[in-house]
């Protein structure tokens, strides 16, 4: 009985300890896979000064791409359990930190959600070894690509929306797919068009506006003063017009004013009477004639806007200034193919709009997604309006080192590539995108802009910021 007892209490404890040991495997793996899911601090063991070339956090995941080639694990779990150190491009308008430089925790940005999708499709983990990288503490003599470069070899992944180019192709940078619209497109001040107040709007007086005040005064003027003279006329020669016109000078200026809609009444029968006339109904011609041509001219110029400009090319053909934030990869594109352009370079995006209603310049050129947030702003935004069509149609996101063989960094973006396609065809980024522009900025202030409200990153996934 009693080696009975034993045997079921050495039972039992096995059984607890099994229980336990797949309690605490299945609790490992979980943690592993959803580690610090609400962790908004950033890592302090994997900060460092900007573009201090001598620090390099980025991993070796050669041993993930192996498994890979062995067709042990699908490329779309490649990243199974490992945690990306992300550099993030914050505080920027799709990344909100807190008093004490953490993400936000109600409203992290838009940066912060994109990755929390991608992790749990890919089943990695970023917010264990993530870090903010201000772009406002940059030296003024560097760029946005440099900044990109050092980004890519430092970390694992450099979060922003990265426009892909040429030069930083180049350069060894690699891009995800593009969940962000970087088009290039011009934004002015908005004109009167041929459906606005013209159309729509009565002014009594509208019929002076051809000729000045000065010059309706002297015609007024002329009618009187030639009323009287032909009265004068009359009274002196009471021959001088078949009629008499001699008891009235208001007749006398009817008539005048009549031959000025170039409607002759006059009947003249003496010599003088026939020069005078003569000349008033030259006058009437002359007069009436650069009225008609001026009020046709004013019509044509009321119904058109005054800023014909439908692309960059015009922009730069017309000689007019254009605004740009210096350092960033639209800057960069635009002055390497115009190179006679008037660029006028300005410190951040908001001068850029600021510049073109302060007069600093004609049009900014901008990214379509900036002008989707940016329109927005109650305060200037009706002010503004898209002018033509887009330069260049290019979407953007993250990006990575293009390493095969070191490191395999290029494992990172062929793994996001996936993911990023399938978040583009269920809807998630535009979700998110609407999300983003309604929480952070609310709906479009103007009327004309309730029309635009839909996001053109369906347009991305077929092409990939700052």
């Amino acid at each position: 009985l009693l080696l009975l007892l034993l045997l079921l209490v050495c039972h039992s404890a096995v059984v607890v300890e099994a229980q336990t040991t797949t309690s605490t495997s299945s609790t490992t793996t979980t943690l592993l896979l959803n580690n610090n899911n609400n962790n908004n601090v950033p890592n302090p063991n994997f900060t460092t000064t900007l573009f201090n070339n001598g620090t390099s956090f980025r991993q070796n995941i050669c041993h993930l791409h192996e498994q890979y080639a062995n067709n042990s694990i699908e490329l779309a779990d490649a990243l199974q359990g490992f945690s990306i150190r992300a550099a993030l491009n914050c505080p920027r308008d799709y990344c909100f930190v807190d008093q004490d430089g953490n993400l936000n925790d109600t409203h992290p940005g838009l940066y912060a959600y994109l990755l929390d999708n991608l992790a749990e499709r890919a089943r990695f983990d970023w917010r264990s070894d993530f870090v903010l990288i201000d772009p406002n503490e940059m030296p003024p003599e560097k760029s946005f690509t440099d900044l990109l470069e050092w980004k890519t070899e430092t970390y694992d992944l450099a979060v922003s929306w990265w426009t892909k180019t040429s030069e930083r192709v180049r350069m060894g940078i690699d891009f995800p797919d593009g969940w962000y619209d970087s088009s290039i497109i011009l934004v002015g001040k908005k004109e009167l068009s041929s459906s606005s107040s013209f159309a729509n709007d009565f002014e009594m007086f509208s019929f002076l506006d051809p000729f000045q005040w000065d010059l309706w005064l002297m015609i007024v003027i002329t009618i009187i003063l030639s009323g009287l003279i032909y009265w004068l006329l009359e009274k002196l020669d009471p021959r001088s017009d078949k009629r008499r016109l001699d008891q009235s000078p208001i007749e006398n200026m009817f008539i005048t004013g009549v031959a000025f809609t170039t409607h002759f009444e006059f009947t003249p029968r003496t010599n003088i009477a026939w020069a005078f006339a003569l000349s008033v109904s030259f006058w009437a011609m002359i007069v009436g004639s650069a009225y008609t041509a001026n009020l046709a001219s004013f019509l044509v110029v009321q119904q058109t806007p005054k800023l014909q400009i439908t692309s960059v090319e015009d922009a730069v053909a017309y000689g007019k200034r254009i605004c740009v934030y210096k350092g960033t990869a639209i800057a960069d594109t635009l002055t390497k193919h115009f190179r006679h352009g008037r660029f006028v370079r300005k410190e951040d995006l908001n001068g850029s709009l600021q510049g073109v209603l302060e007069g600093d310049c004609t049009v900014a050129a901008v990214a379509m997604g900036v002008w989707q947030t940016w329109r927005r702003h109650s305060d200037w935004s009706c002010q503004l309006e898209w002018i033509g069509r887009k330069y260049k149609d290019i979407p953007a996101g993250f990006a990575t080192r293009h390493d095969a063989g070191e490191k395999c960094t290029s494992l990172i973006s062929e793994v996001m590539d996936i993911h990023l396609m399938d978040m583009l065809d269920d809807g998630t980024i535009q979700r998110l995108w609407e999300d983003h522009l309604k929480t952070q900025h609310g709906e479009p202030q103007c009327r004309d802009d309730l029309l635009l409200t839909t996001t053109t990153t369906s347009s991305s996934s077929s092409s990939s910021s700052s």
